[in-house]
């Protein structure tokens, strides 16, 4: 798999599973580009999507779970992203089985920038809380 989008220290909160759930993050947007890149098949750009919505909803729910645990005061405004997201990604999941879907490089460029703004602004609003609770 080619690395079309790098992971880079600056993305790292040195929270372990949370670290690691964004990598593979990463690791689903670079397997995305190379399936456009190859001209993969529809079947094979499905289980990509189907990766992708199974990372969302794993990773959201971890988050989500330690916001209720350490009553985390950004919650509500985090949860309404992460379900902006998943949204996004049922609505495209859709297009991508009904064959309305333009698979292109501007669907890779959304969700890295979705990653890396949702990384810088609203995750990182987390890290102190996480960590003063032993994350």
């Amino acid at each position: 798999m080619s690395q079309h989008f790098v992971w880079k220290p600056e993305y790292n909160f040195d929270i372990p599973e949370i670290d690691e759930q964004h990598k593979y993050f990463v690791s689903i947007i670079n397997e995305l580009y190379d399936a456009i890149l190859s001209l993969e098949t529809k079947s094979r750009l499905k289980e990509v999507f189907t990766k992708l919505t199974n990372y969302a909803i794993e990773h959201f729910t971890t988050e989500e779970k330690y916001f209720v645990e350490f009553n985390y005061e950004g919650a509500a405004e985090h949860k309404f992203k992460h379900d902006e997201l998943k949204a996004k990604i049922a609505e495209l999941q859709s297009q991508l089985g009904m064959d309305k879907l333009e698979l292109s490089f501007d669907l890779i460029d959304f969700l890295e920038s979705w990653l890396v703004d949702h990384l810088a602004v609203m995750d990182a609003k987390y890290v102190d809380c996480f960590k003063k609770h032993g994350l």
